[in-house]
């Protein structure tokens, strides 16, 4: 949660709102108590590009991310971590559902090498254009951002991260409550209609709710463990943040991060088998490559006459193909209506 300032203590030069920090006992690189961690402390690391990132780049060796909060202010609501806008040297921290483009770079992370040793990395945002870098500093507090010059220097600066596993069982990072699986839709597409099967061991008559930014913009009901989703491409956003969350009446059983993805090629191919008689069997197919590296297929097959020439239905798209002879394709192309 936030707190109302972290103290001029500790490295803090200016009282900053931050975020409350909490206690916990190591042992043998565990974290052993409390047994029940706060579930906002629970981050979501997501690869971005930041828009003013000085000597920060990815030729120069730096990945910047994104950390999402799962949970925030009691709230499930994917909310993004910040440093605010600040003259001083210490800059407040905060979350929240939305932050503007031109603002990203001081919701982009970056890290120091991490330690072999003790496993610990700086994490710190730059504005190049000002030539500013903040780092994430703690202290008993909580947590802000201070201005540094140097990354290496001060233990304050210093984090570890921590991976969420249970003795009992494997436990998905991105979901919170009760096992929500989404399979097979692992991603929804930008701007795209979608069907999202949710499948969970809930109660009959119990929801499932996309929300957006916190939003909810589309549900279904629960029957014997599972529901259908339907969202409309409008209210689908690469820039958005995306959670199932599953409500047995008022109360919250569960949720799970939904990943957008955005479409940034599509590449058509065609093929023809001849067959007995007056027929031949086209058999269609367009590969999207997605922004996170992933492809997906779409396949038609049409019963078509020899030296056809139309246009195809196949996934999203509309293909055309030219044939000639049995078995030769002349032309493929999307067709952009």
């Amino acid at each position: 949660m936030n707190v109302p300032s972290v103290p001029v203590t500790d490295g803090v030069t200016n009282a900053k709102r931050g975020l409350a920090g909490t206690p916990v006992t190591i042992v043998d690189d565990r974290i052993v108590a409390p047994e029940l961690i706060q579930d906002n402390t629970r981050f979501i690391f997501t690869e971005r590009t930041s828009p003013d990132p000085g000597p920060y780049t990815s030729a120069n060796g730096y990945t910047g991310y994104t950390m999402l909060s799962l949970v925030h202010g009691g709230l499930i609501a994917p909310s993004i971590m910040y440093r605010d806008l600040s003259s001083d040297d210490t800059a407040a921290l905060r979350t929240d559902s939305t932050i503007a483009d031109s603002a990203l770079d001081r919701a982009v992370w970056f890290n120091t090498g991490i330690d072999p040793d003790t496993g610990e990395t700086s994490l710190f945002s730059h504005t190049g254009s000002s030539g500013h870098t903040y780092a994430l500093h703690g202290n008993e507090y909580g947590f802000i951002t201070q201005r540094v010059d140097s990354l290496e220097d001060d233990a304050a600066l210093r984090v570890k991260l921590y991976e969420y596993v249970s003795d009992y069982l494997d436990e998905d990072l991105t979901s919170l409550g009760v096992e929500i699986r989404l399979s097979p839709v692992e991603r929804i597409v930008s701007e795209r209609d979608a069907n999202i099967p949710v499948t969970a061991d809930v109660p009959d008559g119990s929801k499932a709710v996309l929300k957006k930014d916190g939003v909810s913009v589309a549900s279904a009901t629960f029957a014997n463990g599972k529901a259908m989703i339907s969202v409309k491409g409008s209210d689908v956003d690469a820039g958005a943040n995306y959670a199932v969350v599953v409500y047995d009446g008022s109360e919250i059983l569960g949720a799970v991060i939904l990943q957008v993805v955005t479409a940034v090629s599509a590449t058509p191919s065609a093929t023809v088998e001849r067959l007995n008689g007056n027929q031949n069997r086209l058999t269609v197919t367009v590969t999207e490559v997605y922004s996170d590296d992933s492809t997906e297929a779409f396949t038609e097959e049409i019963l078509i006459r020899n030296n056809a020439a139309d246009v195809y239905q196949v996934g999203p798209y509309k293909v055309y193909v030219d044939t000639n002879g049995h078995n030769k394709i002349r032309d493929c192309y999307i067709v952009n209506e």
